[in-house]
């Protein structure tokens, strides 16, 4: 178990943070502010590198947003740039 940060648009807070079938959604991660290694769901050590690379929503007041998530981690894998979805 770790905490890690994640920036994401501002429209994309709302979907993530209530909707519990898309939330962290690989399928569609990516599509508005980056995704730099192919498809999936980033998360930062530090809460300074998403918000120095620009990858964190700025509210209409000018305040970024960010998640301080609890992740649950495994062992990492080799991917495939087929998949659209995590094989559970």
């Amino acid at each position: 178990v770790r905490w890690a940060f994640h920036g994401a648009s501002v429209e994309a807070y709302d979907s993530i943070i209530h909707d519990p079938l898309s939330g962290f959604n690989a399928a569609v991660a990516g599509q508005n502010l980056g995704a730099l290694w192919g498809k999936g769901t980033y998360f930062a050590r530090d809460a300074q590198y998403p918000v120095s690379h620009d990858l964190c929503g700025e509210r209409d007041d000018g305040a970024k947003q960010i998640l301080l998530c609890l992740l649950v981690t495994g062992w990492p894998c080799l991917g495939d740039h087929r998949q659209a979805l995590i094989p559970y």
